[in-house]
């Protein structure tokens, strides 16, 4: 009862956002030029916004003809001024950072004003009002929305892995009556101690309704590993104990014998089956399904039959694209302001410009203090829901994003020619594998030189590639294999036939090459 009530409290004071939402589609131009104003009219209380003489009369024209279009390199001087000094570089008042990565950075800080987590509550309020009504079921059961995952390393220096910090302290609060997984969860010192946790209260959790994960291999692999720790996870729900390591920081543990006899009467085979004793009230499984996820999707499907599937908006670190809603992926035009560069012509537009059948890059502006910042995304405007484009994403704008690691061609390259360089070995590309049904997605580099080299190379790539944030957390959450070289005297040659194509100079080799893992492993075996 007290569930059901939360639930239907927390519904109710999110419908203001949902509304707003809907009335402010047909007036999308007006609200977009609203929204910059106001960023206009705020960043006369900033350095950078001083310096550079904004006025909140500009229009959009004068504004986008005043400010170049911008990466994480151009704010990166910035945001560490800020970050050290505490002044109001870019966003007044106690401003934290996230960390994410990118292709010009292995580490990136963003941001959080107040101001900008706000954005994105408004975008998050307004998906959950459209879930709720869609799915009438999730109300009285329990839900699990995936942490943001940090690496061990990182979570001592700043950044949140609870998803839930885009809503309001109040919000948090009345959600935190519904989650099937406690919030400090995500406080614990390491990734090990927070999965084994994350793994324990979901199999205690019988009434568990949402799944609302980001990649849905980080669902597969959970479960994979449910399975191979499943012993120790039936002991603490049997005592009331968590096992002697890992440091779990005084959480306390979930106490159900019952569902430590499912455990025990598991016979280790991943089914559908098992999975719907396991959580027999589930309904919905949110995650990526576009892209390189779509295999993925398509096997999480297939594990749960019993249980809707609903793909995922566009949103990163740095601000909101999309939102799930009605069916359609409109522009969370409420949250930030949009400019997207179309990718045929190299012109930039506003969001009221779009057209059906163009395929874009999205550029922001947002209340992180970030002016016209491009994201490496590609998206296809698919129609609109009244005057608001909406949009499929279509992958990465050259780079890999197999499971979230986020490898881009620029930082790919780096780590090649530093490969290069170390090994006296010419690095030709890296080879990004899609792994065979059940098997993890990898990376190996494909080089020309020693062939005794190859597991030193190895080891050098993988340690390189674990600089990168989102690589990290992948290989934290066993996402990815490690990875492998293939050095060879006709290094040349095998990526001609894997790419298909002839190498000579009209033909540019790229930096990242996407195959199946059988293809290079018909070429030699790989030492990793």
């Amino acid at each position: 009862m007290a569930r059901r009530l939360a639930h239907s409290m927390f519904y109710c004071f999110q419908l203001p956002a949902h509304r707003r939402f809907l009335k402010a589609s047909e007036r999308l131009e007006l609200v977009q030029r609203a929204k910059l104003q106001g960023y206009l009219q705020a960043s006369r209380h900033t350095h950078y916004g001083r310096a550079k003489q904004f006025d909140p009369t500009w229009g959009y024209e004068r504004f986008s003809s005043e400010h170049p279009i911008t990466d994480y390199t151009y704010w990166e001087p910035h945001i560490l001024h800020q970050r050290k000094s505490r002044e109001p570089v870019l966003t007044v008042g106690d401003t934290p950072f996230e960390p994410t990565s990118g292709s010009t950075s292995p580490r990136k800080w963003i941001p959080f004003p107040p101001a900008f987590t706000q954005e994105l509550s408004l975008a998050a309020s307004t998906w959950l009002v459209d879930l709720t009504r869609r799915y009438p079921r999730l109300s009285g059961g329990r839900q699990y929305w995936s942490l943001s995952w940090l690496p061990t390393e990182l979570r001592q220096l700043g950044g949140s892995t609870d998803d839930t910090r885009v809503l309001p302290f109040w919000k948090r609060l009345m959600l935190s009556t519904i989650l099937a997984v406690p919030g400090a969860v995500g406080t614990l010192p390491s990734s090990e101690a927070s999965r084994l946790a994350t793994m324990t209260y979901l199999v205690a959790c019988r009434d568990l309704r949402l799944l609302s994960v980001w990649s849905p291999t980080f669902l597969t692999q959970l479960i994979d590993d449910i399975s191979r720790y499943r012993k120790q996870i039936g002991y603490t729900l049997r005592k009331g104990c968590w096992p002697g390591t890992p440091n779990m920081g005084g959480i306390s543990p979930p106490y159900s014998p019952s569902a430590a006899t499912l455990l025990d009467n598991w016979d280790t085979a991943v089914s559908p089956e098992f999975l719907a004793k396991l959580w027999p009230e589930l309904t919905l499984i949110s995650a990526w399904d576009s892209s390189t996820s779509a295999t993925w999707a398509h096997e999480v499907r297939g594990l749960f039959p019993h249980a809707s599937f609903q793909g995922k908006g566009l949103w990163a670190t740095e601000g909101a694209i999309t939102i799930p809603f009605e069916e359609r992926y409109p522009l969370a035009f409420m949250s930030h302001f949009f400019e997207f560069r179309l990718l045929e012509s190299e012109e930039i537009v506003p969001s009221w410009q779009l057209q059906i059948g163009q395929r874009v890059q999205p550029i922001l502006t947002t209340g992180s203090g970030l002016w016209r910042y491009q994201l490496q995304d590609q998206l296809e405007v698919s129609g609109f829901m009244n005057e608001v484009p909406c949009l499929r994403f279509i992958g990465r704008i050259g780079g890999c994003d197999f499971v979230g690691e986020k490898l881009d061609t620029q930082i790919v390259t780096t780590v090649l020619n530093q490969l290069s360089v170390n090994f006296q070995i010419r690095c030709i590309t890296l080879v990004a594998c899609r792994g065979a049904e059940r098997q993890r997605p990898r990376y190996v580099v494909l080089a020309e030189g020693n062939e005794q080299l190859q597991a030193k190379v190895a080891s050098t790539l993988e340690s390189k590639l674990l600089e990168l944030h989102h690589y990290q957390v992948a290989r934290e959450q066993h996402q990815l294999d490690p990875a492998g070289a293939m050095v060879r005297k006709d290094a040349l040659q095998i990526y001609s036939r894997l790419a298909s194509v002839a190498i000579d100079g009209n033909r540019k080799i790229e930096a990242i090459l996407q195959i199946k893992e059988n293809l290079l492993r018909d070429e030699a075996v790989i030492n990793t």
